[in-house]
C-alpha cells in the first residue's frame, strides 16, 4: 500500500491447497527517508548590470543519514559543474531575473529546495552640463544652471547633485543652479542618478570663481 513510513517490510505469500499450507520466498521492500533541503542567500540578491560579486547559496539538509550529492538549477535547468553544497552566482549576467534551485539526492530519493530569486537590473548612465559661464569672479550675482540627461532608466529616477563628492542638502532634481555667493575658490558638480536600486555618478563640471581685482 501507499503511506509506509520509513523502514523495510518484508512480504511473504502462504498458500493453501486442500489441508497443505507452503510459504513463498520473501520479497522486501525498503522505504527510506526522503530528505529535505532548504537554501539561502548570503548577500544581495538584488544587483546591477556590471556588478563585481554575486551572492552565495548555501544549503541545509536533513532526512539523510548516507551520501548526499547535489545539483544547482537555473530557471529549472541543471548548471553544468555545479554540484557542492553551496553556489556563487556568476558575475556578468545580464538584466534580468534568475532563479534558483538546488536537488539532492539521498539514496535513491531526490528532493528539491525552495526557490532563491536573483534579479539583475539595468544600470542608468547620466550625463550632466552647464549653461552658463562656469568661470565666475567673486560678488557674481547668478551662478550657472547644471542640467542632467539620464538614458536606461525605464521607472522613476531619484537625483542628488554633490559638490565635491558630498551631497547637497535638498539638491533632488534634474536641474540644479549654483548659489551665488561663493567665495574665490575651485567647485565640482556632479549627479548620483538611482533607477531600480542601481545608482550611477555622472561626469563632473567645475565652477571656478576668481577674486576680483582691486584697481
Amino acid at each position: 500500500p501507499t503511506g509506509l513510513s520509513a523502514g523495510t517490510y518484508t512480504y511473504t505469500l502462504v498458500v493453501t491447497c486442500g489441508t497443505c499450507s507452503a510459504t513463498s520466498n520473501s520479497v522486501t521492500v525498503t522505504v527510506q527517508q526522503t530528505p529535505t533541503v532548504t537554501i539561502n542567500a548570503s548577500g544581495s540578491t538584488t544587483l546591477c548590470v556590471g556588478y563585481t560579486g554575486g551572492p552565495t547559496l548555501t544549503s541545509s539538509v536533513s532526512g539523510c543519514s548516507g551520501s548526499v550529492s547535489y545539483q544547482w538549477r537555473l530557471n529549472g535547468n541543471a548548471i553544468s559543474g555545479a554540484t557542492s553544497a553551496t553556489y556563487t552566482v556568476p558575475t556578468g549576467l545580464s538584466a534580468g531575473t534568475y532563479t534558483y534551485t538546488l536537488v539532492v539526492t539521498c539514496g535513491s530519493c531526490s528532493a528539491m529546495s525552495n526557490s532563491i530569486t536573483v534579479t539583475v537590473n539595468q544600470s542608468p548612465s547620466v550625463t550632466i552640463s552647464s549653461s552658463g559661464s562656469t568661470t565666475l569672479c567673486v560678488g557674481y550675482t547668478s551662478g550657472p544652471t547644471l542640467s542632467s540627461s539620464v538614458s536606461g532608466c525605464s521607472g522613476s529616477v531619484t537625483y542628488q547633485w554633490q559638490l565635491n563628492g558630498n551631497a547637497i542638502s535638498g539638491a533632488t532634481s534634474a536641474t540644479y543652479t549654483v548659489p551665488s555667493g561663493l567665495s574665490a575658490g575651485t567647485y565640482t558638480y556632479t549627479l548620483v542618478v538611482t533607477c531600480g536600486g542601481c545608482s550611477v555618478t555622472s561626469n563632473s563640471v567645475t565652477v571656478t570663481v576668481q577674486q576680483t581685482p582691486s584697481v
